[in-house]
């Protein structure tokens, strides 16, 4: 695996996905693009909670069952239950986690311990019931409500990919940039630099956040810091449309107006209406605007997250 930096965002990871083998029946589940394309970006912290308790490998299957209304993991054929076993390593883990908090979680489908969603949940009858979440995600979702998670095979999906790495890079810029408790000026600056992205997936609610910023005052500045991260980072989850990435890109080229010659907009032009057409992909474009913004050297072009709101060689989206 690279090297990689403290200053990469850390992302957890079902440790199955890494190549260890540590499922039930001794097998694994590589994930390719998390290790071979991802990880030289990242940081990795790994967790197995079926593991981590101690359950061995291999050991007897488990599942999800609803009994009395509660959520237990249990055996699958035996019945005996391992829940307070396998919830206590999920609470060591994220104790240890907090300590330097994930940006991101990429966690394993339909596992009773980490899937996402669709997780089979049995009736004591022995037939499958309703669907939910593992446990170590309904567990991450409550003690870490900002922190992303993805199933290993959605992030095949180009633009749930994309919405993923987007908050995971994002609520690490946060992190560096803004802490626990920003001051006005660090959450001022913040939003200027990501007020394009933010539009792209949310016009209305960026210029909500926009209106907010400016009419708060210190005594309500950290309540609202976390109020603003928490809106944000929900308003990255919604798709941005074809339309939406027409509508920053135009704006940004009203920037250029007196900064670029006429050939050069023209150019620009050119491009931004082959995109609206669905000619051409949404990286070339950007890629595009984000170096005459360099060239014309304005620094709040220059700065915009939009066009770089994860590394540029995760890209492809669009």
């Amino acid at each position: 695996m690279p090297p990689t930096h403290s200053n990469q965002p850390l992302i957890g990871l079902s440790r199955c996905l890494t190549g260890a083998s540590v499922r039930f029946d001794g097998g694994t589940k590589l994930q390719r693009f998390v290790m071979d394309e991802l990880a030289p970006h990242v940081r990795f912290t790994t967790v197995c909670p079926e593991a981590d308790a101690g359950l061995g490998v291999p050991r007897p299957a488990l599942r999800l069952l609803n009994r009395d209304g509660s959520v237990r993991m249990v055996e699958s054929k035996s019945g005996i239950d391992h829940t307070e076993r396998v919830e206590g390593a999920i609470q060591t883990a994220l104790d240890e986690l907090m300590e330097e908090p994930v940006c991101g979680f990429v966690v394993t489908r339909r596992s009773p311990s980490c899937g996402l969603e669709r997780v089979p949940i049995y009736r004591e009858n022995g037939y499958r019931g309703t669907s939910g979440e593992g446990l170590l995600v309904s567990a991450l979702k409550e003690r870490m409500p900002l922190v992303p998670i993805e199933e290993d095979g959605r992030l095949g999906d180009e633009g749930l990919r994309d919405r993923f790495l987007t908050r995971v890079f994002t609520l690490h810029r946060w992190r560096e940039q803004c802490g626990d408790t920003p001051t006005a000026a660090q959450l001022q600056n913040f939003h200027a630099t990501h007020k394009s992205l933010f539009t792209a997936h949310d016009e209305g609610k960026t210029r909500e956040l926009g209106r907010r910023l400016a009419t708060c005052d210190a005594t309500s500045l950290e309540d609202f810091s976390q109020e603003y991260i928490q809106e944000a980072m929900t308003l990255l989850t919604r798709p941005a449309g074809r339309g939406a990435h027409v509508n920053v890109l135009q704006h940004i080229l009203g920037h250029f107006r007196e900064t670029l010659e006429r050939p050069a907009r023209n150019a620009l032009h050119f491009m931004l209406g082959e995109y609206a057409q669905g000619h051409v992909r949404l990286a070339p474009v950007r890629g595009l605007f984000y170096h005459h913004a360099q060239v014309a050297g304005s620094p709040w072009l220059s700065n915009q997250a939009y066009f770089s709101p994860y590394p540029i060689r995760l890209r492809g989206v669009g």
